[in-house]
């Protein structure tokens, strides 16, 4: 079995589909039923050890400070691309143009991989000739066109109608994912394969007292607060749960403030002053990007999680957090009560007062909390491995292989 990957997602910090794609890559490459598997990205390509190594050190490229592997370390054209990426982001048809530099590049190496299985973990396929598979994770950019930039919208939309035609199997995250599939977009079920993401190795392990004692220290947290973990941008509903959180007692409120964990995404402008001026108050703690290393911690000292998005394709930081052993508030739609599995609490997150219920029931049993719950929850979640969920990937290229 041969399979050729685009990389990309992990060029950067290392949030959903990059950590998807790192796991499900790492178990695959241990797998020595795999005879090759190769890596390309936006400007160059990877051999497997190269791959390795990138695979390796993915975590530690997004940690700053860390010195990387020579083999992993960006090449001078690499470094310009990485820095002026941000900035096309901004300019009209950029990513048609990238796309355009792309394509010319990737047919220089059509013939090479040829007899590769070629997966697309991000979405939107590539123009490589051969048996291809693609991972569409969600169809938000349909439901909620306006938590998208449009730039981003037009090239799902332009770009997922080629996919789905040129795709032998089509992969998706989750139950709710192949059904969004089939009604949105009309995808026979036999060419839908769900492959889930797992909870990685680091959450299996209990963190001792002295431990979470040196986290909290080290990121400035109080000994108890409610966590949400997620990029913030619209589709997350950050303002709702900041609204929602508002409405709570006052000393409720002190005692349990709201720590955010996670990048500034799109939009998030419109919450910045808001959450500048609770900071200030000691309300809210932001701490932006936390690494991969620390979020076992982060969970296991929290409280109590929340995640009460508008709409997920699967949703991981609920299994993360059950898998902690914490309580959960999320929502009530899309593919987080299949997450959740039939534990912790749902709310409707377009009603900030069914959420503010919810934080204050959990919050207030907190000294009663049902222990044996739960841990019947974090066993839930302990079922999502990626050992498993790669082993689907090898069964759907083997398939069509």
């Amino acid at each position: 079995m041969n399979l050729l990957v685009n990389v990309t997602p992990l060029q950067a910090s290392l949030t959903g589909i990059g950590r998807y794609t790192r796991e499900l890559l790492a178990r695959l490459l241990r797998d020595p039923e795999v005879t090759d598997i190769a890596g390309f990205s936006d400007v160059c390509h990877y051999q497997r050890p190269a791959l390795q190594a990138l695979v390796d050190h993915a975590d530690t490229v997004t940690a700053n400070g860390r010195e990387l592997p020579r083999a992993v370390r960006a090449s001078p054209v690499e470094a310009i691309y990485a820095a002026v990426k941000p900035l096309a982001r901004n300019i009209p048809y950029a990513r048609k143009v990238r796309d355009g530099i792309q394509r010319r590049r990737l047919q220089r190496t059509r013939l090479k991989y040829q007899q590769y299985v070629y997966w697309e973990p991000n979405f939107v396929l590539q123009p490589l000739d051969g048996i291809k598979i693609a991972t569409v994770h969600d169809l938000s950019h349909l439901r909620y066109p306006q938590f998208h930039p449009p730039e981003r919208v037009r090239w799902l939309q332009a770009g997922l109608e080629k996919t789905l035609s040129e795709a032998s199997r089509v992969m998706t995250v989750s139950a709710f994912g192949k059904q969004e599939l089939q009604q949105i977009l009309g995808v026979a079920p036999d060419r839908i394969a769900v492959v889930p993401p797992g909870i990685s190795d680091c959450f299996l392990t209990v963190c001792s007292p002295p431990a979470l004692t040196e986290f909290r220290h080290r990121y400035g947290l109080p000994d108890k607060y409610i966590l949400s973990v997620g990029t913030q941008e619209p589709r997350k509903n950050v303002k709702g749960l900041i609204e929602a959180h508002q409405r709570l007692p006052g000393a409720l409120r002190k005692r349990y403030p709201l720590v955010l964990a996670g990048c500034r995404g799109w939009q998030h402008g419109q919450m910045d002053s808001i959450i500048r001026r609770l900071v200030a108050k000691g309300e809210i703690k932001r701490l932006g990007f936390v690494p991969q290393q620390d979020l076992p911690a982060l969970y296991q000292s929290a409280s109590l999680f929340t995640y009460v998005s508008l709409y997920e394709g699967f949703g991981m930081p609920v299994i993360e957090a059950m898998a902690s052993g914490i309580p959960v508030i999320t929502s009530d739609r899309a593919s987080m009560p299949e997450a959740a599995g039939g534990y912790g609490t749902l709310v409707n997150p377009e009603d900030n007062d069914s959420i503010t219920g919810a934080l204050r029931d959990v919050l207030e049993a907190g000294s009663v909390a049902d222990e044996a719950g739960l841990a019947a929850a974090s066993a839930a979640a302990r079922r999502y491995t990626w050992a498993s969920s790669a082993d689907k990937l090898k069964a759907v290229v083997e398939e069509v292989g």
